[in-house]
């Protein structure tokens, strides 16, 4: 486990996005409707997110919910954005798409990495991966492609579950792109889940209900606003933190023990 571990923390809303800084949170994914798995955000958060927090803004691009089959008018949309997020100087993007039999797009890919490229821009490819047919293999594109990072289950319903596909990731990947376990990290699990992979970074949402609203259209159900919990990420990181302090020390003297041996 290398040092400096860092929570991403996943916002969709200007108040999540300084809680999670105020717990200190040392990365942002930003997006729109997590209820339903994601969606690129307007430009106007975008704005708003970069010019009040001063901790990196990743954006997720991803023109609607549903599956990661892009059509060729999607792939425009997905440029488009990138070249927007772009100029109001964001540090990343989470991209990812696929062709009909699961296996990564890779004419798409090249084209979302162009403007990438023009920005200077990390990319991470979301959990697009965690449907993949063949993660390893998969693992190996990304690698050429130039992804700096992959979000990632282990293609389980939680990072949890996934725990062993995740560590032969971060084995295979062997420091040349980055492993980042998502899904049902928690404060009760996230030191779990770093020591048990060998992975620096964690991503999350951890939320809880801001308020709960009776002022909605007839019918719908999500009378709820949620955002991020400043406290819950306070923990995370802070258990992280000593988790990676203390596998640092052992290292140290499992070191020292073999230097006075040798």
């Amino acid at each position: 486990m290398g040092d400096g571990f860092i929570f991403e923390a996943c916002v969709d809303s200007v108040h999540s996005a300084l809680a999670a800084q105020r717990g200190g949170a040392g990365r942002l994914e930003l997006c729109a409707n997590l209820l339903l798995g994601g969606t690129t955000p307007s430009y106007g958060l975008v704005k708003m997110v970069k010019e009040q927090v001063h901790i990196p803004v990743h954006v997720l691009i991803r023109p609607r919910s549903g599956h990661f089959v892009f059509s060729c008018t999607e792939l425009k949309v997905m440029i488009e954005d990138i070249k927007m997020v772009g100029q109001l100087g964001v540090q990343g993007v989470a991209i990812g798409v696929l062709t009909e039999d699961n296996k990564i797009n890779v004419e798409q890919m090249r084209a979302l990495l162009e403007p990438c490229g023009l920005y200077r821009l990390s990319v991470t490819f979301h959990r697009a991966f965690d449907v993949l047919c063949d993660p390893l293999a998969s693992l190996e594109i990304l690698v050429g492609l130039g992804v700096d990072r992959v979000l990632t289950s282990g293609q389980e319903a939680s990072a949890v579950c996934g725990i062993q596909l995740i560590h032969l990731l971060v084995m295979k990947a062997e420091g040349r792109i980055g492993i980042l376990p998502a899904g049902g990290i928690s404060e009760s699990n996230a030191a779990q889940v770093l020591r048990r992979t060998g992975v620096t970074e964690l991503h999350g949402s951890v939320r809880s209900i801001l308020k709960e609203s009776v002022h909605v259209l007839p019918g719908d159900q999500n009378t709820i606003v949620w955002t991020v919990d400043s406290v819950k990420v306070q923990k995370i990181v802070s258990s992280c933190n000593i988790a990676a302090a203390v596998d640092s020390n052992d290292q140290n003297i499992e070191k020292r023990d073999q230097y006075l041996t040798s």
